[in-house]
């Protein structure tokens, strides 16, 4: 008997979640010490503006220029956002990753599932992606949720895009690519999604010849 696939993510995230509920316990560390306890670019009303327009390390100079290389709008939003619910509370804002990381394991799934996988092959990958080691520093780690958040962007634009191909509408395309966008705000690497997009579509769609797939 098939298990309903939504039951299946449902366990999903819960083995995701459960695997980093210890981090719950961590407090700020590295990055976190600065880029939230000591920011008041993502502490004071006044300054959201500009740390939204900012570079993400900004805060460093009392200038607010002098930062680095990284504007990361969505990002600076995120912090904003857990800050305003959580303040210098680190407990709030791991719990936050978690679930972040747990909806990511989720759109895995369903991915896996839209490219053609059968539901035993989504399942595994996404619970290989939700139990794989690389991913304890994006998970535990405070300010690493970009990469679980930049999942979350890419699946959710990429899940969008299969139904584009099954009813292209305006609709559908500008979520597609305002989620898009959302991801490119997020983090650098978002720019590889068209690439991505294009050898989903080929392997999900690709025309047959001689019984093969041209790619």
């Amino acid at each position: 008997m098939r298990v309903p696939d939504r039951v299946l993510a449902l366990f999903l995230f819960l083995v995701s979640v459960a695997v980093y509920l210890p981090s719950i316990e961590g407090e700020f560390v590295f990055d976190d010490r600065t880029q939230i306890e000591g920011n008041q670019l993502i502490q004071r009303p006044e300054y959201f503006g500009k740390a939204l327009r900012s570079d993400v390390f900004a805060f460093r100079s009392e200038s607010h220029l002098d930062g680095g290389v990284y504007w990361r709008p969505g990002f600076v939003a995120w912090l904003i956002t857990n800050y305003r619910l959580f303040g210098i509370d680190p407990a709030g804002w791991h719990i936050t990753s978690l679930l972040v990381y747990g909806l990511a394991v989720i759109l895995a799934f369903y991915v896996v599932l839209r490219v053609g996988g059968s539901q035993m092959l989504a399942a595994c990958a996404a619970l290989l992606f939700a139990l794989h080691p690389v991913h304890v520093e994006s998970v535990a780690w405070i300010s690493g949720v970009t990469d679980p958040l930049l999942a979350i962007f890419y699946f959710s634009s990429l899940l969008l895009i299969f139904r584009l191909r099954e009813k292209p509408t305006l609709g559908r395309w500008a979520a597609a690519l305002g989620v898009f966008a959302c991801a490119l705000l997020v983090k650098e690497p978002a720019i590889f999604f068209p690439l991505l997009a294009v050898v989903a579509f080929r392997q999900r769609w690709g025309s047959q010849e001689e019984g093969r797939e041209s790619w």
